[in-house]
């Protein structure tokens, strides 16, 4: 998979700093780093902007069936703006939950019944959302989340992308246009188009995304994986 590095080499192309066949210098990579992180963070106050795919498990204990997500959650993590699937993992078996909105949570008629849970409910509500099963565990289980989070900041150029389809394009073509005044290089009318377009792609993407539901099949529900998930 692309590293940032990859991604910051192929926007420099974009605006001729370097050749097609030339690697990003060190110092010219550093810099533009800063400048990528500065864009998502301007890009993190527009809504619908950009998300990453991220993949966690996290500890369940019997008796509970609702939990706290966010920096300062029960699940410390980065509150997910969706969840796009989940697991319960017992031993080395994997049974895929179903995701569920909030009239198919309010639709189940007895929340306090003490089984295996099947469906799970995201409350994505602001600092912290809250992910409720449709039932109690009765015994220790872990949580498999696939959720998009904010993008706000990349560690290093190292980092490996993890990103739903067209971001890369966005970020590419969209970080030329932040460096070309550094290095007074022109942007080309295509660059530009490329740019608007792809950043409205995404954006008009994540906006359907979130008025939609992402679910398991329920003919799967009786289906034990017996991939891991580290």
């Amino acid at each position: 998979m692309a590293t940032v590095r990859d991604l910051i080499t192929r926007s420099l192309r974009l605006i001729q700093v370097i050749g097609a066949a030339e690697p990003a210098g060190d110092e010219d990579a550093a810099d533009a780093l800063v400048t990528l992180n500065e864009m998502l963070e301007s890009w993190s106050i527009e809504k619908d902007t950009i998300f990453e795919e991220k993949r966690e498990t996290f500890p369940v204990s019997a008796g509970t069936a609702s939990y706290t997500i966010g920096p300062a959650g029960v699940f410390a993590t980065v509150r997910p703006v969706q969840i796009k699937a989940a697991f319960l993992r017992e031993g080395t078996s994997d049974l895929p939950l179903t995701i569920i909105d909030d009239v198919e949570y309010s639709a189940i008629p007895d929340k306090s019944a003490s089984t295996k849970p099947y469906r799970l409910y995201y409350d994505a509500n602001h600092p912290l959302g809250t992910l409720i099963f449709d039932s109690v565990p009765p015994a220790p289980y872990t949580l498999g989340l696939t959720s998009l989070k904010p993008l706000t900041t990349l560690a290093d150029l190292n980092t490996v992308l993890s990103l739903p389809p067209g971001y890369a394009q966005a970020l590419r073509y969209n970080l030329a246009l932040q460096l070309a005044p550094e290095y007074e290089r022109p942007v080309s009318d295509d660059v530009r188009r490329i740019a608007a377009e792809s950043k409205g792609a995404i954006m008009d993407a994540n906006t359907m995304n979130q008025n939609n539901s992402s679910q398991v099949d329920p003919a799967l529900m009786q289906i034990s994986c017996m991939g891991r998930w580290r």
